[in-house]
């Protein structure tokens, strides 16, 4: 007889909006939901289950009943945040974000919170995590702290890389095994500025911007923000092998998850 399978982790997703586009074939004038592939692939070869989480501020409720069955939750990349979820306008209109999509996935991280399941943000999740913690963003990092380091180089998109440095003592240290720094790709304009309350920044690039934030907090499980994309360095390694091995990571969140059971 077959000993029973050991149940494997829930990981609630959150998807985005891709808009309606009339120069689309297929399903132009209609507004839809989309994941990469590749980050239900870094999920999934993790041996976690994948739950992809809605968008839309009108499917809160459902959201939190599909969180309530997960033991994680991934905030992934996309649009920028809308400035005004931490009390400022646009600088321009292109940088008003998606505060459908913002208010979402607020409604999750503090379910999630609430739930005392594991956090992990990516990029634009990043961000959030600070957001809903009380921190702000740069809207634009070339126009409000300009750098020499390339953040973001849409001709190459996720094969734009640079170093950041690790501080001490925070979990980035134990997934890379005591490393200092890593090499990571790079795909965003917008960066954290005032950190969220009981956040801790434990990433830099050599510019001083923020890479990876987490809250080190023994009554809640891992709370923990990284600005690069660790799913498509995952899928594209050989083309820049320097680049750490960012499967350590979700096993690492995937490993926290199951803790909690």
């Amino acid at each position: 007889m077959d000993s029973p399978r050991v149940k494997r982790p829930r990981i609630g997703i959150s998807s985005y909006l891709v808009s309606p586009d009339p120069s689309r074939a297929a399903f132009g004038g209609k507004e839809l939901l989309a994941l990469g592939r590749s980050m239900l692939h870094y999920v999934t070869q993790a041996d976690a289950v994948p739950v992809v989480l809605l968008p839309w501020k009108d499917q809160i409720s459902v959201n939190c009943e599909l969180i309530k069955s997960c033991d994680g939750l991934i905030l992934t990349g996309g649009a920028d945040i809308s400035p005004q979820q931490y009390g400022e306008e646009p600088l321009k209109p292109e940088w008003s974000g998606q505060p459908e999509r913002d208010a979402a996935e607020l409604a999750l991280i503090k379910e999630a919170l609430d739930l005392k399941i594991p956090i992990l943000g990516i990029c634009r999740g990043c961000q959030l995590i600070n957001v809903a913690f009380g921190g702000s963003l740069f809207q634009d990092i070339a126009a409000q702290c300009p750098t020499n380091l390339c953040h973001r180089n849409p001709a190459i998109y996720d094969l734009n890389a640079h170093p950041v440095k690790l501080a001490p003592n925070n979990p980035l240290v134990e997934i890379f095994e005591g490393r200092e720094d890593l090499l990571v790709n790079a795909v965003h304009h917008q960066a954290v500025d005032k950190l969220g309350k009981g956040l801790e920044a434990i990433a830099r690039a050599e510019d001083g911007i923020v890479e990876a934030i987490w809250r080190p907090n023994p009554r809640h499980p891992l709370v923990l923000g990284v600005q690069w994309h660790p799913e498509w360095i995952a899928s594209h390694r050989s083309e820049i092998p320097a680049m750490a091995d960012q499967t350590r990571l979700i096993k690492f969140f995937v490993q926290e998850c199951e803790s909690e059971f």
